[in-house]
């Protein structure tokens, strides 16, 4: 019964941590219907093109390097450049503070003295 639960618990951290990945979720611009697709980190060419459509949106981005993006796509890995889409990033805020001129200032932009007690 311990290993069944350990197990368990081992199981939804890693579903928390797939969650809390960098996603594509949109081409740049908008209107663009295509996204070349790459070999690898920093190629010139594309080893082809899909349309947006066919991409499965959102994508989860398994590696960044040189400002592409690796991805999953028909189970197959291709690079993606960040200029080319548009990414949602995990994000985590604090309420760290610092005294300027015994004044408390919150480092999270929109959390004020009150929410960061």
């Amino acid at each position: 019964m311990k290993l069944s639960v350990f197990l368990a618990a081992i199981l939804a951290a890693a579903a928390c941590s797939a969650q809390a990945q960098d996603r594509i979720v949109a081409p740049s611009p908008s209107s663009r219907a295509a996204v070349d697709l790459f070999e690898s980190a920093g190629a010139t060419a594309p080893v082809r093109q899909a349309p947006v459509a066919e991409l499965g949106l959102p994508l989860a981005i398994q590696e960044s390097k040189a400002s592409y993006h690796r991805v999953a796509i028909g189970g197959q890995d291709y690079w993606i450049k960040g200029v080319h889409v548009r990414i949602l990033r995990s994000a985590e805020a604090g309420c760290a503070t610092k005294n300027i001129d015994t004044q408390p200032t919150i480092a999270t932009p929109g959390a004020g003295q009150h929410v960061c007690k």
